[in-house]
C-alpha cells in the first residue's frame, strides 16, 4: 500500500508539474499575442495619423484657384483675390470647357518657398503678377492627436534640371515608442489642369545649357 501510495503521490506531483510547465507556455504565449496584439494596434494607429496628415499636405500642394469670369464664355467663379499670385491665363488652352481661364497653383508658392524662399525668382514665375509673387506657407510642422505626435515638411527639389519636384514627408510618433514615416514625391505635372506645352506652369523653365538659364530653385 505504501509503495502504491508513494507511486501515485510521484505521479501527482509529475501530473502538476507537467500542468504547471503547460500552463506556463500557455501564459507566455497569450502574453506574447497580447503584446503583438497591442504593437499591431500602436502600428495601425501611428500609421492612420500618418496618412491622414500626409493626404492633408498633399491637398494644399496640388490646390489650384481659379477666375473664370474673364474666360470664354465667362463664368462667375473668382477665388483669386485680387486678381494676385496669377500663374496662368490660358488664352488657347481648353479649361472646364472654356479658354482664358486664371489659374493660381498652390505648388508654386510651396516650390519656391520650400525650405526656405528664393530671394531672387526667374522671371518667369508668375509672369502675371508684379509684387508679392509668393504667398506665404509653412514648410514644416507638427500636429498632436492624443498620445500621437506628426510632424511633417515639404522640401522643393533644387536639382539643376529644375524639373519641379516636392518632397511630403510626415513622420507620427506614438508616446509608446511606435513612430511610422510617409512620404510622396509631387511633381508640376501632377498639378491638375495643366497646359499642354514644353514647360507647362507650374513647372519651372527647362534648364538651358547653353545660355546657363532656367531650372529650378
Amino acid at each position: 500500500m505504501r509503495n502504491h501510495s508513494g507511486v501515485t503521490v510521484i505521479e501527482l506531483m509529475i501530473a502538476l508539474a507537467i500542468i504547471g510547465v503547460a500552463f506556463g507556455a500557455l501564459l507566455m504565449t497569450q502574453v506574447s499575442n497580447l503584446r503583438a496584439s497591442q504593437n499591431a494596434r500602436l502600428a495601425s494607429d501611428v500609421k492612420a495619423a500618418a496618412n491622414r496628415v500626409l493626404e492633408q499636405k498633399m491637398a494644399e500642394v496640388l490646390a489650384v484657384q481659379i477666375d473664370d469670369t474673364k474666360a470664354t464664355p465667362a463664368g462667375t467663379t473668382d477665388q483669386i483675390t485680387n486678381d494676385n499670385y496669377v500663374d496662368a491665363k490660358n488664352p488657347d488652352v481648353l479649361i472646364f470647357e472654356k479658354t482664358g481661364v486664371w489659374q493660381s497653383f498652390w505648388f508654386t508658392d510651396y516650390y519656391w518657398s520650400c525650405p526656405s524662399v528664393v530671394s531672387s525668382l526667374p522671371s518667369s514665375v508668375r509672369p502675371y503678377t508684379t509684387s508679392g509673387k509668393l504667398r506665404t506657407v509653412d514648410c514644416s510642422g507638427s500636429q498632436t492627436d492624443g498620445p500621437i505626435v506628426t510632424e511633417w515638411r515639404v522640401t522643393g527639389d533644387t536639382g539643376v534640371l529644375g524639373e519641379g519636384i516636392l518632397d511630403v514627408v510626415v513622420t507620427a510618433r506614438h508616446a509608446k515608442g511606435m513612430t511610422v514615416t510617409v512620404g510622396n514625391r509631387v511633381s508640376c505635372y501632377d498639378v491638375y489642369p495643366s497646359p499642354s506645352k514644353s514647360a507647362p506652369t507650374p513647372c519651372p523653365t527647362p534648364y538651358d545649357p547653353v545660355a546657363g538659364t532656367g531650372g529650378g530653385r
